[in-house]
């Protein structure tokens, strides 16, 4: 597990390696206003849990089709106890990660 500590001092755990906590970790995560780190990549797409009123996405596919990034933004919409979303694309070699950020963010803020 990494913990990530945000600007605003809430702190985002992210799960690695196919590891997801039992439902029981969540509570305690929404108990202490921690929000998990929903991450995806290749081979791991953690649980979608909203914890707190802050989320933080970690989206780290290179090959998102449009409707994907789409389904994303709608969750992200969806919370309606968020107040705010942090959300990245992997940067890698390709340049193809930050490319999908315009149109999330166009897609999330509708």
């Amino acid at each position: 597990m990494q913990l990530w500590i945000g600007t605003s001092g809430f702190q985002y755990p992210e799960w690695k390696r196919g590891f997801y906590p039992a439902t029981q970790v969540f509570g305690c995560l929404r108990d202490h206003r921690a929000a998990p780190c929903i991450a995806e990549n290749a081979e791991v797409e953690t649980p979608a849990i909203a914890t707190t009123d802050v989320g933080y996405l970690r989206l780290r596919r290179e090959d998102y089709a449009s409707c994907e990034v789409a389904r994303r933004a709608e969750f992200v919409r969806s919370q309606a106890g968020w107040r705010e979303a942090f959300a990245s694309f992997k940067h890698e070699e390709t340049g193809v990660g930050p490319k999908f950020a315009p149109q999330f963010k166009k897609l999330s803020d509708a």
